[in-house]
């Protein structure tokens, strides 16, 4: 799919609050027609059995309705096991206005496919060629990218334009001369991990560690899915619960180097909003 300048707006919900234990037990029995205490026998069985199931690693299937998994992360002895809750594909809505499009929901998806990677969370599209882009070889960077504005959220880093301090900040450094704070940026938001206090090992501040405005790196890690070890981890195969090697540093460093260079010769200073 070829990179456009198309303008996407995300859309912001507020999350539902979720329901307690009792309050989902009443609708689990009202649904179901069961008297309340027999449906709590039924979860306290499944939850036994889910227990069991996933005792070392595997994975269970719910009442034809979620994939419930247990991962032991390679290559990270001291990063616990994690539990993956995912939305079987044929419960998904069904392909929308953005699919139509060839802009899927990869970003956060709730489904998966078997090999636990995500697929559209919308109509259940499965068609990125993960191991190739877990190889993560930079000749390759093309496919890497086209896959990356494949997915909504991405797309819309790539189209969407700078901010006049991000524009004014590249331009000053100029292509060349960005390339050392690229890499700096890149270990020190995603390249090391640190011991919490009660003992896992994670990056620091995962998920909230790159701001959405005022630098072109950042728009480009959010283009790039090197925003975040999380995403890293999904885009580009690298477990999160260690810090980078130098070959995988350098790699997202010419990911980010790709970005750069798209974006830099398209710049247009937006207005600024006026001071109050």
């Amino acid at each position: 799919m070829p990179i456009t300048k198309e303008r996407i707006v995300a859309k912001h919900t507020v999350a539902p609050k979720p329901p307690t234990k009792t309050e989902l037990l009443n609708k689990l029995a009202a649904v179901s027609g069961m008297p309340r205490k027999q449906v709590a026998s039924v979860l306290d069985t499944l939850a036994a059995q889910i227990k069991r199931t996933l005792d070392t690693s595997g994975m269970i299937t719910v009442f034809g309705l979620l994939k419930i998994e247990k991962k032991i992360v390679p290559a990270c002895p001291t990063w616990p096991a994690y539990v993956k809750v995912s939305v079987l594909p044929e419960l998904l809505p069904g392909p929308d206005g953005y699919c139509r499009r060839g802009l899927h929901t990869y970003h956060e998806s709730p489904a998966g496919n078997d090999q636990g990677h995500p697929i559209c969370g919308a109509c259940g599209r499965d068609e990125i060629d993960w191991e190739r882009l877990h190889a993560r070889n930079i000749a390759d960077a093309d496919y890497t990218i086209r896959q990356l504005n494949t997915d909504r959220f991405r797309h819309k880093w790539w189209s969407k334009d700078l901010d006049a301090v991000a524009v004014r900040n590249a331009l000053r450094k100029g292509s060349s001369g960005i390339k050392d704070t690229v890499r700096k940026r890149v270990v020190a938001s995603v390249g090391r991990v640190s011991r919490m206090d009660n003992g896992m090992v994670k990056p620091f501040r995962d998920g909230a560690q790159t701001p959405f405005h005022g630098n072109i790196i950042f728009y480009g890690q959010h283009a790039t899915a090197t925003c975040c070890r999380k995403c890293i981890e999904v885009w580009h195969g690298i477990p999160w619960g260690r810090d980078l090697t130098q070959q995988e540093t350098d790699y997202l460093v010419e990911l980010l180097m790709a970005y750069i260079a798209f974006k830099l010769p398209k710049v247009r200073i937006l207005p600024s909003k006026p001071e109050k």
